[in-house]
């Protein structure tokens, strides 16, 4: 997947804190709600928004399996340490997890880079029963922003995102502005529409293709004929195909 502009995510109103908690919380919801309970209360305590599974889901497991998530928008230079005070921070927020939501199973930590080997070695050492996560917007969240979650990446990020949902209600719409002045039987093809059929290869296209085809089968020897001498033959081999 491109990689995400996060100069026009800056951009956004509000606090690109805020707004990339959303994003998170977007992008989860819209691609793993339906395999479990999803929440997400104001001043949730220890993670933004938790997800139990009901259901089996090949990227996070089985039930009873919990997930929650913190989200830290931890605006630092790529390769710097986020500090003494962030790791407080962080851990303080794996205990009070513990505390009240004392099942969950598994706890991500969302940054917007990935962090230092030195601090991903101290998160990954922190004592706990909960399995610990580290995803980064750079690195993991472009590939969760895919089907439902698609039109956040051109909410947040200003891409267009065009679906196959999406293609179909922009045909429809552009059909219904001409549809009572269209009628078949007095519509001529012009030649750009002709073309057009051409390079898609629709199946009205498919007699000139044909011919065109059969026209190239022959230039080799027209070319032989007008030259006087003989050009090299070659012959491409067809690949075998296993069953």
């Amino acid at each position: 997947m491109p990689a995400l502009d996060w100069d026009k995510f800056s951009a956004l109103r509000g606090a690109p804190e805020h707004n990339f908690e959303l994003l998170w919380r977007g992008a989860i919801r819209r691609t793993y709600a339906s395999k479990g309970q999803f929440l997400s209360t104001a001043q949730q305590p220890g993670v933004e928004f938790h997800l139990r599974l009901t259901a089996s889901c090949d990227a996070l497991g089985d039930p009873p399996r919990w997930w929650g998530w913190q989200c830290r928008w931890y605006d630092v230079a790529s390769g710097r340490q986020i500090g003494e005070r962030r790791r407080e921070k962080i851990v303080e927020a794996i205990r009070t997890t513990e505390k009240w939501l004392p099942d969950l199973t598994d706890w991500v930590l969302c940054t917007r880079r990935p962090l230092t080997p030195a601090d991903q070695s101290w998160f990954n050492g922190i004592e706990t029963d909960m399995s610990l996560h580290l995803l980064t917007g750079d690195d993991d969240l472009p590939d969760l922003l895919e089907g439902d979650a698609a039109p956040l990446r051109e909410a947040y990020f200003g891409e267009l995102v065009l679906t196959p949902e999406r293609l179909a209600r922009l045909r429809r719409e552009g059909v219904a502005a001409v549809k009572r002045r269209y009628n078949a039987k007095l519509h001529i093809k012009v030649e750009a529409e002709k073309v057009l059929e051409q390079v898609l290869a629709r199946p009205e296209a498919w007699p000139v293709l044909s011919r065109r085809a059969a026209a190239l089968g022959k230039k080799p020897s027209s070319l032989r004929r007008t030259s006087g001498s003989s050009l090299p033959t070659t012959r491409r081999k067809t690949p075998s195909v296993g069953c």
